[in-house]
């Protein structure tokens, strides 16, 4: 039984695989609201250091937002209710390879 505990054990430990390049995260709100920006693991670097300027957490997650996502996007995500927006962070935080606290 120990065996089986410490396999399991370690196979939540192992990381998640990243994602290719041009496969996008996809945010639906199902009313109509419908978002698409790489995860987390694929933005590029020149985005991240512009976050890493930012005057707190919303602000660097603000940048990040802004750096990857184009002007439609960035419109639907203003359109979004705060519970939706929560929503979509914290979903593209789980199913990235990286954790945006990792950056």
């Amino acid at each position: 039984m120990a065996t089986s505990r410490a396999t399991a054990a370690k196979a939540k430990k192992q990381p998640k695989k990243n994602h290719p390049k041009d496969e996008l995260f996809v945010y639906d709100n199902g009313d109509g609201i419908r978002i698409e920006i790489p995860y987390i693991e694929n933005i590029p670097y020149g985005v991240i250091e512009d976050g890493m300027d930012a005057d707190g957490e919303a602000d660097a997650v603000r940048v990040l937002l802004d750096g990857v996502m184009d002007e439609d996007a960035r419109k639907a995500r203003r359109d979004l209710t705060f519970s939706e927006f929560r929503e979509l962070i914290e979903t593209w935080n789980r199913e990235s390879a990286i954790q945006l606290g990792e950056l």
